[in-house]
């Protein structure tokens, strides 16, 4: 059963920042044993370009801090193509995050819930 005292938002937002450490920030994959997660911050040039994602005001209460390895692929792939200038269009929707309200109505806690539960 969910709860919404005063006392469960900082145990909550706990959990939510944990679940946020095992998505992509670019397409909301979860970590796995055939998907590896890498951190973000070294390509935040190459994200903006190849996504359009700016990182550098990222919060880590909303935003993941980690992409994983087919983005990561899809991103040099891109950039790759563009120093080439040749055409790429990647088939990877980009996230949008937004902050934490409760367990109920949180899209990032929810969608962490049925991933863990195969759905």
């Amino acid at each position: 059963e969910v709860t919404n005292s005063s006392m469960d938002i900082p145990i909550k937002l706990e959990l939510h920042q944990k679940y946020l450490t095992e998505l992509c920030r670019i397409c909301e994959a979860k970590r796995s044993r055939a998907l590896e997660l890498l951190p973000c911050a070294p390509h935040k040039e190459a994200m903006l370009t190849a996504f359009l994602v700016n990182i550098t005001k990222d919060s880590p209460a909303i935003h993941p801090t980690n992409m994983c390895t087919n983005c990561t692929k899809a991103m040099k792939h891109y950039n790759q193509q563009l120093d080439k200038r040749k055409g790429f269009l990647s088939t990877i929707s980009v996230i949008n995050w937004f902050p934490h309200r409760d367990v109920t109505s949180c899209t990032t806690c929810k969608q962490y819930h049925q991933k863990l539960k195969g759905g």
